[in-house]
């Protein structure tokens, strides 16, 4: 058998020492690093402590007894490990060697003093001198608003514990809540983005007619109960706080359209024949974010129906015979004939009633 030239045994030697070389002799470093942690105050073991490597995602926690064990690859030495806790000051280890044992930390508690947080929950309680007074706040957000069955959200209020409507037209809706009903609750305060919505005129909130457009609206906080004491005294029979979006936080542009018909009755001309009073409802709102610190919105709105017409001639004088001519017919929406007096024209001289004509 012919023997292969000295020359190709060195390259095969020289070929399979460059390929297999760092498999074979190249060994990663691995770093192992275990100690206790323990309370300076106490000496006592801590516990769920953060040991991690500065810098990077590899780390680990101490066991119930303060004891830790982290395992450290593909990192050159000297590193920093980090220990950290809340309420604890973080602790620096600089590691120097492959193995690293019987590490002791001391963690020194600390005092961290955030920003104040004002928390707003369902029940506020405002102190007072000698007393507090205890606030129940009814809550609607956007999505109850959107899932409400209520024509608009105005008229969804009604749907909250402790509040009553009552309707005088298409837009305009007063607010109840403790004591008696009335169309003048001049002791019910209505607020939207921090203004007092009172007429100055009547002293009474005018519902929805000074109001925000359903497209705006954030939330509505309803406190059905006194609340005096952070709103002033013309607080007694409620609070109805309205906020409006954003424009920073909402953006963009968005519209509604909403038909309907109302006192539907049916025809006589054709089957299928209605009569009703329509209703359009229809708004929008854009809002842009022109800087870091400028932003606007726009609102508009347009709605159009027929809410009833004064036009009901019933008699409804007491003691009237109503499929009778009555002289003294006194109309439900007749006006100028609520006076009436006996006059001697009837049969034989017979007083009867005659009211005014106009």
């Amino acid at each position: 058998m012919a023997s292969l030239p000295a020359e190709f045994k060195q390259f095969l030697v020289a070929s399979c020492c460059f390929l297999l070389g760092p498999g074979l002799f190249a060994q990663e470093e691995v770093v192992q690093i275990s100690g206790r942690v323990i309370d300076a105050f106490d000496e006592g073991p801590m516990s769920g402590v953060n040991v991690s490597v500065t810098g990077q995602q590899l780390g680990t926690v101490s066991n119930p007894e303060g004891y830790f064990y982290l395992k450290v690859t593909g990192i050159a030495l000297p590193f920093e490990i980090r220990f950290s806790m809340v309420g604890y000051r973080s602790e620096s280890y600089t590691v120097k060697q492959i193995i690293t044992s019987g590490l002791r930390v001391r963690m020194f508690s600390e005092d961290i003093l955030g920003d104040e947080v004002v928390i707003t929950a369902p029940a506020v309680e405002v102190e007072q001198k000698t007393f507090r007074e205890v606030i129940t706040v009814e809550m609607m957000d956007m999505l109850t608003i959107k899932e409400t069955p209520a024509h608009n959200y105005y008229e969804a209020l009604a749907y909250m514990k402790g509040v009553d409507i009552t309707t005088q037209s298409l837009q305009f809706l007063s607010v109840n809540a403790r004591g008696f009903n009335s169309t003048e609750n001049i002791r019910f305060r209505q607020i939207m983005d921090g203004m007092d919505t009172h007429a100055p005129g009547f002293s009474f909130s005018v519902g929805n007619v000074a109001g925000l457009p359903e497209l705006d609206v954030e939330t509505l906080e309803f406190m059905p109960g006194p609340s005096t004491a952070r709103y002033g005294y013309n607080s007694l029979n409620g609070v109805l706080v309205m906020t409006s979006k954003d424009p920073f936080q909402y953006p963009g542009l968005s519209f509604s359209m909403q038909p309907g018909v109302s006192d539907l009755r049916p025809g006589h001309d054709y089957p299928f024949q209605f009569y009703g009073k329509p209703l359009f409802d229809g708004s929008f709102r854009y809002a842009h974010v022109v800087g870091e610190k400028l932003a606007f919105k726009l609102n508009a709105g347009y709605m159009k129906g027929r809410d009833w017409y004064a036009d009901d001639t019933t008699n409804i004088r007491p003691g009237n015979i109503k499929w009778e001519w009555d002289p003294g017919h006194d109309g439900l929406n007749q006006y100028g004939d609520e006076i009436f007096s006996y006059l001697p024209v009837g049969e034989n001289g017979e007083d009867i009633p005659v009211a005014r004509t106009g």
